[in-house]
């Protein structure tokens, strides 16, 4: 997930710079309501349901590394790479920097390959056709940097959109009043695993002290994290 959000600022100025491109983008399937909304199924790129890209290309990767060598595994493969093709893609970015994300920008058979000279996995970079030296500390200005390289022209990055589905809102918006909050925090706690995490501890001193400000916290947890 955090590599898709660091991501997005870069590809929401490469959409406001070229509007009328079209955009796919390769995701793990669980990560995908992050750019479109489950009522987005068929939506326009630039819609509330689907403001950043044109497609997604659903990629099953943590199946695939369960059973690498399985009959379905082999043929999803196969078939993504159909997928892929079938767009005749003109250049595909690597904003990840990993060997697997590399192959399979390679898998779409673009004429232009562009990644990092020094991705976060140095294998990565013999994949790539067109490395771009990338020189600020974080990650989503390090994204800005290869989509500006690519573009030849520095970019302002803008507010990312997310997707906004209309029944959802208006779910939450039923539940808010029925609990009658008003102002609110959402905290997320969890992360893949420990050394990411930050302390419970901090969250439970940051949570005391916004409701000292008035405002309602409200805890997303995931499978097995409610301890936190």
């Amino acid at each position: 997930m955090g590599d898709i959000l660091h991501a997005m600022p870069a590809v929401a100025a490469l959409r406001a710079a070229l509007p009328t491109s079209q955009i796919g983008w390769a995701i793990k399937p669980q990560w995908t309501a992050l750019l479109q909304a489950e009522s987005g199924v068929g939506a326009q790129a630039g819609s509330p349901e689907m403001p950043l890209v044109n497609l997604l290309h659903r990629v099953p990767a943590d199946a695939w590394a369960r059973r690498p060598l399985s009959i379905r595994t082999l043929r999803e493969i196969a078939a993504l790479r159909v997928d892929l093709r079938c767009e005749k893609y003109d250049v595909c970015l690597d904003l990840q920097g990993a060997v697997r994300s590399a192959l399979i920008g390679r898998m779409a058979g673009a004429a232009r390959m562009v990644g990092e000279s020094q991705p976060r996995e140095p294998l990565a970079r013999w994949i790539f056709s067109e490395r771009v030296a990338t020189h600020k500390a974080h990650m989503i200005e390090q994204a800005q940097e290869l989509v500006e390289a690519f573009l030849s022209r520095p970019l302002t990055l803008p507010l990312t959109p997310l997707p906004y589905d209309a029944a959802v809102e208006k779910e939450c918006e039923r539940w808010l009043q029925e609990k009658k909050i008003k102002r609110y925090v959402v905290v997320n706690p969890g992360a893949g695993w420990g050394a990411k995490r930050w302390p419970a501890e901090r969250f439970g001193q940051l949570a005391q002290e916004l409701a000292q400000m008035g405002y309602t916290v409200l805890v997303n947890a995931g499978p097995g994290e409610d301890v936190l």
